[in-house]
């Protein structure tokens, strides 16, 4: 079994299932963006362990935006 993701802010997973084959589907709610892959699906690892295909993706706000200072920090 896969570690339970959990639900992404602002959105919706369809799917219940953390076994090893089993895939997950992520959505988000409206004004906002899904960042990330739309399905992720648990991989074993080794014997013992289990993984999921990519990191839970994550719902931002279609108007937000991100902005750099000259030293890299994010605004």
């Amino acid at each position: 079994m896969c570690p339970d993701p959990g639900v992404p802010e602002n959105g919706k997973r369809t799917g219940s299932d953390i076994r090893v084959g089993a895939s997950l589907q992520f959505s988000c709610d409206d004004s906002y963006v899904l960042q990330g892959s739309k399905s992720i699906t648990c991989q074993k690892v080794t014997d013992t362990l289990a993984a999921w295909s990519d990191h839970r993706p994550f719902c931002r706000g279609k108007s937000s935006k991100r902005t750099f200072t000259t030293g890299g920090n994010l605004q």
